[in-house]
């Protein structure tokens, strides 16, 4: 079977794969680019519809009779207190006020922060104040405060001012002291101070401190060598539970309202515009997962805003104003609107009302992880049923190939029982037909040449038997001795055309005889022993050598392999030159005898027809040389199951023509009675 040499390209599955890939990804590309348009039309839809709800809450405010109170402007600043459900436990510690962060505005004092909340009639104060060294003293009434304290100031709607000085000799209760203000104030104080690492803190609880309408406190430490000043008021607001009641059944969830005065203090504030961990759940099943996975977001990156005020970002914007908002630390995006109105006491007011993207997020990321999933699946169905086709579509290929390769000799022919080749009503059947007709033509040309030869040794006979005889006649005629010269030239011409006919006729007759000669057991050491004899005393301008190593035991015949011999030896010594050497080396391997015919003439081409085949000569020579011998060779050599082989030398230069024969299998004693290598020079 002859070899097919194959590319080193890329084979058709990767390059159905990556003609699959590229419309897929640019399907991928094309289906982000029209999400990103889907979404900016649903933004402009929400913002259209946060417009209308506005103007709706903005009425219902505008025409509800519930009093609001507006706090008086003070220099400090304003302070916003929401109402809590539970009131948290007077221990001094932080737990219960960290799942209200969301909920609490923190005020910041120039060394610690403050929260403020209310529950029923009572006000709630949670202080983190920053000292390296607290200094504790005494709190009794009559002592001077030489420590570090707190000093709390309240004032009622009167304009009545109270203060109190806070201190402790040790972490634990509170002793109050108050200096100044009505001896009659109304509250009643209680706390507890614990310390921390940096610092320390405070919880307060002022027993119906919701009746203050303005607040200051401020942490005094002696280390700071600060100056005595009073510190300045903070209006208080306290979220009124009766606006409470009225807007909150009005606001969807996620929705928050915020109503303020027209200098951005909050007064009322209604619903949580956070992130419902239930919208989490509404996710569309694996697809979603599929999405997460491929994006690599968790669940956990999905978190409620951190608290944050819009109000006195709206401070002095003209109503009504939609925009998007960015919030920190989430992909989430905060969508508020401000409107403009005027109470029942004609004091101007401003709405913002406040929602998240949730649902369009949540909507987002659906039809992302649709796209992303079903892109998915649809790419790897794709892609295996390409891969399945390519994959078929190449063992056909290689089928077809194989078969072709199968049906071509190592000496290049057409073998006369080539095996099927793969036929189908596709363009690759329609090939493994035309390949089917090809060898066919190829077998039939094949056939023409092998007989060529002794057509053409049958028709030249008789031309060229006439030309002798007649130049056998003319002989016998008296000739100008010009003449002669010219008939003397026509029979050496005639002789060479005898010769080239004789071998014309030699493939032929050799063919026929392998079916008839028989092959035995023999000594082939023996046999080319005696063959490299005859050689030297029948080529004495050339130097014939003979390396021999015994024993060869082969079986054969001995008059094919002396016609094999004479024909290597013919060629050897036809391409040598003058006076050159020829060496004839046989040996013995594991399973065959080697037999090698070394000439010092020209290289063989690295590329060309194949030397053994028939009329076939390579290498240049003045005469006649039709390549018949090496074709003889070649039918001898495969008569006996053996293989023949040519390479080109290089330390001397030269040719060396290969003969490999199976050994028997069972060998017996060696007629040569097991002599050892001998060189015959």
């Amino acid at each position: 079977m002859a070899e097919i040499r194959q590319g080193r390209g890329w084979s058709l599955r990767r390059k159905l794969v990556l003609i699959t890939l590229l419309p897929l990804l640019a399907a991928g590309w094309w289906g982000a680019r029209y999400l990103e348009g889907l979404e900016r039309q649903l933004r402009q839809a929400e913002e259209r519809t946060q417009t209308e709800l506005g103007r709706v809450m903005a009425a219902v405010v505008a025409h509800s009779t519930l009093p609001l109170e507006i706090p008086p402007a003070t220099a400090g600043g304003h302070l916003w207190a929401p109402r809590l459900a539970t009131p948290p436990q007077l221990d001094g510690y932080a737990d219960d006020w960290q799942p209200l962060q969301h909920q609490l505005p923190t005020h910041t004092l120039h060394n610690g922060t403050l929260r403020v909340a209310a529950h029923g009639t009572d006000l709630w104060l949670l202080l983190e104040v920053r000292d390296s060294h607290p200094n504790w003293c005494s709190p009794l009434p009559t002592a001077s405060l030489k420590c570090d304290h707190l000093r709390l100031d309240l004032q009622t709607a009167d304009g009545s001012l109270n203060v109190w000085r806070l201190a402790t000799s040790a972490p634990g209760w509170i002793e109050t002291h108050r200096r100044g203000g009505s001896p009659g104030f109304p509250f009643t104080i209680q706390g507890q101070w614990r310390e921390t690492r940096g610092g320390y803190r405070v919880e307060l609880r002022i027993i119906g401190g919701t009746a203050a309408r303005a607040l200051a406190v401020e942490a005094i430490d002696l280390e700071e060598n600060r100056p005595t000043e009073t510190p300045a008021l903070l209006s208080l607001a306290i979220q009124p539970e009766s606006w409470q009641r009225l807007l909150e059944p009005l606001l969807a969830p996620g929705q928050s309202l915020q109503l303020t005065d027209r200098n951005g203090r909050l007064l009322v504030r209604a619903g949580d515009a956070t992130l419902s961990p239930r919208l989490l759940d509404e996710s569309p099943g694996w697809l979603f997962g599929l999405y997460r996975l491929v994006t690599g977001m968790a669940r956990s990156e999905v978190s409620p805003p951190p608290p944050r005020s819009v109000l006195t970002e709206w401070a002095g914007a003209t109503p009504p104003a939609v925009v998007w908002r960015p919030i920190r630390e989430s992909r989430l995006a905060l969508l508020t609107s401000l409107h403009l109105l005027h109470n029942g006491e004609g004091e101007e007011l401003r709405l913002v009302l406040a929602r998240t993207g949730a649902q369009l997020l949540l909507l987002q990321e659906t039809a992302m992880a649709r796209l992303v999933g079903a892109g998915t699946v649809i790419y790897l169905l794709t892609v295996a049923l390409l891969l399945a086709y390519a994959t078929r579509l190449s063992w056909r290929v290689r089928r077809l190939r194989d078969a072709v390769s199968a049906s071509i000799s190592e000496q290049g022919q057409p073998l006369h029982t080539p095996p099927p080749l793969p036929k189908g009503k596709d363009e690759l059947g329609d090939l493994g037909r035309a390949f089917d007709d090809l060898l066919e033509r190829l077998r039939h040309y094949t056939r023409y040449l092998e007989v060529l030869a002794s057509r053409l040794s049958h028709e030249l006979r008789t031309p060229t038997a006439v030309v002798r005889s007649s130049l056998d006649n003319l002989e016998t005629l008296p000739l100008p001795p010009e003449a002669g010269t010219y008939a003397r030239r026509a029979r050496e011409g005639v002789v060479r055309m005898e010769r080239l006919v004789t071998r014309l006729g030699e493939a032929r007759r050799l063919e026929t005889a392998l079916h008839s000669t028989p092959r035995r057991r023999l000594a082939l050491d023996s046999l080319l022993r005696d063959l490299v004899e005859g050689y030297r005393m029948s080529h004495g301008e050339q130097r014939v050598v003979g390396k021999i190593v015994s024993p060869l035991p082969v079986v054969g015949a001995a008059d094919l392999i002396a016609q094999m011999m004479d024909k290597l030896v013919e060629n050897a010594i036809d391409f040598s030159p003058e006076r050159s050497t020829v060496r004839i080396e046989a040996e013995q391997t594991d399973r065959n005898a080697v037999i090698r015919v070394i000439n010092e003439g020209p290289p063989l081409p690295a590329e060309g027809p194949d030397l053994f085949g028939s009329l076939v000569s390579i290498r240049r020579r003045e005469g006649a040389h039709l390549g018949l011998g090496l074709f003889v060779v070649r039918m001898i050599v495969e008569y006996h199951g053996g293989s023949l082989s040519a390479r080109n030398l290089e330390q001397p230069t030269g040719v060396a023509f290969i003969v490999e024969l199976p050994l028997p299998e069972e060998r017996g004693q060696d007629p040569s009675n097991g002599r050892g290598a001998t060189p015959h020079e």
